[in-house]
C-alpha cells in the first residue's frame, strides 16, 4: 500500500466503524468544497477561503510525499478528513523544537457523525500508511483535549513532554503534550 491508495483495514476488529460501508481514502481536488466546509464548521472562517486552501494542500499532497490527507466517505457524502505530515525542524530552531518525523496533524469528523469509530479508522489508516516510510509517529495536542488524547491511546502513543515548541502552533489556555508511538511494536500488537 503506498500514501494514495483507498485503505481497506486488514482485520474488521482494526476500524470498527458502526458502518459496514464505510470508506477511507486520500482526498481528491473534488472533495475540497465539502472538506472546507467541514473545516469552517470546526475551526471558523469562510468555508470557501478553505476550501481553497484544502484543494491547494490536496494538489500539493500529489507531489510532495511528505502530506497524507484522507477522508472517510459513506454513501459518496464526506463525513471526515484526517491529515498526517513529515516535519523537518526549520533551521536554527531552538532546542526544545519537535523532532523531525512523521506527525498526525488532526482528524475532523462531522458533528452528526461522532463517536462511530470513524475517528479510529483514519487513525489505524494513517498509522498503516506511515508504517511504511517510519518506524516512529508523533502527534500532540492540548492537555485539555481529552478526546484526541484517549483517541490515540490505544495505537500506543505515549507522552514525550510538555516542553517542545512546533511552528506556527500554541495550546490557548492549555499546555501543549507530545505524543509518540512506536510503529514496530504497534504494528506488532495489531496482528
Amino acid at each position: 500500500m503506498n500514501l494514495f491508495e483507498e485503505y481497506r483495514p486488514e482485520r474488521p476488529s482494526d476500524a470498527a466503524p458502526v458502518l459496514a460501508d464505510l470508506r477511507i481514502r486520500p482526498a481528491v481536488p473534488a472533495d475540497a468544497p465539502a472538506l472546507g466546509a467541514l473545516e469552517a464548521s470546526r475551526e471558523g472562517g469562510d468555508p470557501a477561503a478553505r476550501a481553497r486552501d484544502v484543494e491547494h494542500s490536496i494538489h500539493a499532497a500529489a507531489t510532495d510525499h511528505r502530506t497524507l490527507i484522507l477522508v472517510a466517505e459513506h454513501e459518496r457524502h464526506l463525513l471526515a478528513l484526517a491529515k498526517a505530515r513529515h516535519f523537518l525542524p526549520p533551521a536554527a530552531s531552538p532546542p526544545s523544537v519537535a523532532p523531525p518525523g512523521w506527525y498526525l496533524s488532526g482528524v475532523i469528523v462531522s458533528p452528526e457523525w461522532r463517536r462511530r469509530g470513524i475517528g479510529r479508522a483514519l487513525t489505524r489508516a494513517r498509522l498503516d500508511r506511515i508504517a511504511e516510510h517510519a518506524s516512529v509517529v508523533y502527534y500532540f495536542a492540548n492537555a485539555r483535549n481529552r478526546v484526541s488524547i484517549e483517541l490515540h491511546r490505544p495505537f500506543g502513543f505515549k507522552e514525550v513532554t510538555r516542553d517542545f515548541t512546533f511552528p506556527g502552533v500554541t495550546f490557548e489556555g492549555g499546555v501543549g503534550m507530545l505524543f509518540r508511538a512506536d510503529q514496530c511494536r504497534r504494528r506488532a500488537g495489531s496482528h
